[in-house]
């Protein structure tokens, strides 16, 4: 698709792991991951991969920030246990 479309290409959603979201650009079959949850758990998430001090991020993909959100007209924050937010 990347090749047929000639903009930038992003994947986004269930990327969790610094290996993965490295494979999927150096595949060449994305420019770009785009990371949702994650940042929502961890905003600091993208320096810490950057600079070496995290392979992964600790999003347990159990879409509470976005379920209580939405059915509680809550802020956006992780509810997962032990998120500390």
């Amino acid at each position: 698709m990347r090749r047929g479309v000639g903009i930038p290409v992003t994947a986004e959603g269930g990327f969790r792991r610094l290996e993965a979201m490295e494979r999927a650009v150096g595949d060449g079959g994305v420019d770009f991951v785009a990371l949702a949850r994650p940042l929502v758990r961890e905003p600091d998430l993208p320096n810490r991969l950057r600079d070496g001090r995290s392979t992964a991020s600790t999003c347990v993909n159990c879409n509470l920030c976005s379920a209580w959100t939405i059915m509680r007209y809550q802020p956006l924050r992780c509810h997962a246990a032990g998120a500390g937010a």
